[in-house]
């Protein structure tokens, strides 16, 4: 959770920077660039390194199996979510404390489907995807868990998430693939939790 907070936190926000001077030579118009900045970064720049400190912490503790991949990329995901929502909270108290709440409230009714769950099954993804023993349809599991995951993270970002209250269809979707996509997680993961990376 330490390693999503702080490891993870920082490299991604180097990340999401690199990222948006990339696009500011591609995306020249200030308006377009500023409505899909946060669609363009986060959803590849941050998937990318919680998964990556959840697999720094797997060989830390000296695990190679599915179930400690799931746990690990659990408490990277959550511990990430803990700082970016304290974050966006503590800017909006600049504004006002109506601001500050409003926001609180808003990053709690995302959570549930947020970052927590998004590397916890992106981690499992690349799990699946790079394991020596795993076969061609649970590769193919794995690719679905990682495109859908930046595919929704992505959305999430997106102007077409901005709404005045922030509930439309979109939300509604979003919120029942990466929940599903979750639950499938679980359960694989629970008929193979010893499933190895390496093969012996």
């Amino acid at each position: 959770m330490f390693g999503g907070a702080f490891v993870a936190g920082w490299l991604s926000f180097s990340g999401n920077s690199l990222i948006d001077i990339m696009n500011s030579h591609v995306i020249k118009d200030a308006t377009v660039f500023n409505k899909w900045t946060d669609a363009l970064t986060a959803p590849f720049s941050e998937e990318f390194f919680k998964a990556l400190v959840a697999f720094w912490v797997v060989l830390m503790v000296g695990k190679k199996d599915l179930k400690a991949i799931l746990i690990a990329g659990l408490g990277s995901g959550f511990g990430f979510q803990i700082i970016e929502d304290l974050g966006y909270v503590a800017r909006q108290t600049k504004t006002s404390q109506l601001a500050a709440v409003t926001e609180a409230i808003n990053r709690i009714s995302g959570g549930l489907a947020s970052h927590a769950l998004y590397t916890a099954v992106v981690s499992v993804g690349i799990f699946l995807l790079l394991s020596q023993v795993t076969q061609q349809k649970e590769k193919l599991f794995g690719l679905w868990c990682v495109l859908s995951t930046v595919a929704n993270h992505f959305l999430w970002n997106s102007p077409f998430y901005e709404t005045d209250h922030r509930i439309n269809l979109l939300v509604g979707l979003l919120f029942a693939v990466q929940v599903g996509t979750f639950i499938e997680v679980v359960l694989y993961t629970k008929k193979e939790p010893d499933l190895l990376f390496l093969k012996q």
